[in-house]
C-alpha cells in the first residue's frame, strides 16, 4: 500500500509542472526539414517543437521557414519575388535579402 501510493505521488510529481518550470513552455524549435529548393528563397523548410510535459501550451508546435539566402544561377531567377541580390561582404557572396534585412545590414556594398 505504501509502495503504491509513494509511486502515485511519484508521478503526479512528474505530471504536473510548477509555474517556474512552464516559463519555458516548449523546447527549442529544430530543424525538421531539408529546404525544398536549394536558393533564392524560393524554398521552405519546417520546424517543430513540443509542449514541455505538464506545462499548458496554446502556440503553434510547427512553422514554415523560407530559406535558403543564397541567390540562384542561371538559368534559374536569382531571387524569389520580394528579395534581391545583395552583397554579404562577411560571408563573400551574394544573398536574396528582403528590403528589411538589406536596410539592417551593414556593409552593404553592391546590388542587382
Amino acid at each position: 500500500m505504501l509502495f503504491k501510493i509513494l509511486l502515485l505521488s511519484s508521478i503526479a510529481c512528474l505530471v504536473i509542472a510548477t509555474e517556474e518550470q512552464c516559463k519555458e513552455q516548449y523546447t527549442e524549435w529544430d530543424q525538421s526539414t531539408e529546404c525544398s529548393h536549394i536558393c533564392g528563397r524560393f524554398g521552405t523548410k519546417t520546424t517543430k517543437r513540443t509542449c514541455k510535459p505538464g506545462c499548458t501550451c496554446s502556440g503553434a508546435l510547427e512553422q514554415e521557414v523560407t530559406c535558403p539566402k543564397r541567390q540562384c544561377l542561371h538559368p534559374s531567377p536569382r531571387c524569389d519575388t520580394g528579395y534581391r541580390p545583395t552583397l554579404n561582404w562577411e560571408r563573400k557572396r551574394y544573398e536574396c535579402l528582403s528590403e528589411n534585412e538589406r536596410t539592417a545590414m551593414s556593409g552593404v556594398v553592391k546590388s542587382n
